[in-house]
């Protein structure tokens, strides 16, 4: 009986059990304080199938207590795991939103021995040092780390000058509110050497742009309500950090002439286009004057809202369909070639008809019968205009 006993021991020390994929650094990566640092070419490894899983990915995770977030910069994937199709072969690591872990998707379950290298992954440290600390790697999804590098990282005492910009502001919303005013709401950035939020605003008033900084604070929230006789407004939402480092803006396109209730938008089917007005354009000097001066304008607008990155939006998109009406009333007021292509389609003219009644209600309310008319009433009166212009 004890031979038997020694025996089972024996084997259940000898034989290994299943084991977990591995994780290993090159070598131990110090960063100073400030500092944009790379991290050590990280190697991944499975060593048994099915220790990665599609289901669960890899997820490569920084001590949660320490000053330290990974860069969102994307790192150079390599390994026999992107070649047999474990991962896409334009794998691209997803960050945390608190960027304290990156992200693998795995399309198949790994086999033993297949592998993959990230080189260029880099890190931001703060102004606190801390002891060695080692990356895990969660395998199971329970964001626990299931293995440990066997390299350690840190933040030593040496201090750099800080250049590396913060993260932009997080969740922006905006609300445009019932006496004009629009309303920004946003959650800080995870920098930890943030400082404050400042807001540019670049307004359309007359026809002219004014560039003027409208906030600069820590808090989360902000009113913009001198917008008296403004018909769009583009903000640049900014974070800074204690160094003065910019983030990149968060940007934010408001048309002012373009009613805020709509119904829901139909799917669109591509129409023919319809036929470009013929008859002369009967409008005042003033007019003509105010349209040529905004021509550029609503050019570039139109760009920005049709073809962002050089792609078209879909057709049904209210913000293209405004900033095409706009550039082509301005161009055949000013008696200038509408640019190739460039028309409204039946479609379009259907969207305009069934939306009508709603900006029309808003100014019967609001600008007419009320008492004391809203600010933005000029705006949607020229809005009001330009619609019966091409359904009249």
């Amino acid at each position: 009986m004890k031979k038997t006993i020694l025996f089972l021991l024996l084997f259940t020390l000898l034989v290994p059990g299943v084991q977990a994929a591995t994780l290993v650094s090159d070598y131990e990566t110090v960063a100073d304080k400030y500092e944009l640092q790379e991290f050590a070419p990280i190697l991944i490894t499975s060593t048994s199938d099915g220790d990665i899983t599609a289901e669960h990915g890899i997820r490569i995770m920084l001590a949660p207590d320490e000053k330290i977030l990974w860069d969102d910069t994307q790192p150079a994937i390599t390994g026999t795991a992107k070649n047999n199709g474990k991962v896409d072969l334009n794998v691209r690591v997803e960050f945390s939103d608190d960027y304290k872990s990156v992200f693998i998707p795995v399309k198949e379950d790994f086999e033993a021995t297949e592998w993959l290298n990230l080189v260029k992954l880099y890190v931001r440290a703060y102004d606190e040092r801390f002891d060695p600390e080692k990356l895990g790697m969660d395998l199971n999804g329970d964001m626990a780390a299931d293995v440990l590098d066997i390299n350690q990282y840190s933040v030593g005492r040496d201090v750099r000058t800080d250049g590396v910009k913060p993260y932009p502001v997080r969740n922006l919303t905006h609300e445009i509110n019932d006496d004009g005013s629009v309303t920004f709401n946003w959650d800080k950035p995870v920098d930890y050497d943030y400082e404050k939020t400042v807001i540019d605003r670049d307004r359309i008033k007359n026809g002219f742009s004014q560039l003027a900084t409208v906030y600069k604070d820590y808090a989360t929230t902000f009113t913009d309500d001198d917008l008296d006789g403004v018909t769009s407004a583009t903000y640049f939402i900014i974070a800074k950090d204690q160094a003065g480092n910019g983030s990149k803006p968060v940007e934010v396109f408001i048309d002012f002439t373009v009613p805020t209730e709509e119904p829901a938008e139909e799917p669109a089917e591509p129409e023919e286009p319809a036929e470009e007005p013929t008859e002369p354009v009967d409008v005042s000097e003033d007019e003509v004057a105010e349209m040529t001066r905004l021509l550029n304008y609503y050019k570039v607008r139109y760009q920005i809202k049709c073809m962002p990155s050089g792609v078209a939006v879909p057709e049904n998109n209210s913000a293209c369909l405004w900033a095409r009406i706009d550039l082509i009333y301005a161009s055949d007021v000013s008696g200038t070639p509408r640019l190739p292509g460039l028309t409204l389609t039946d479609r379009d003219l259907e969207l305009m008809a069934s939306r009508r009644q709603w900006p029309e209600m808003r100014y019967e309310d609001n600008c007419i019968s009320a008492a004391e008319p809203a600010n933005y009433c000029p705006a949607l009166g020229k809005a009001l205009d330009r619609i019966s212009y091409f359904l009249d």
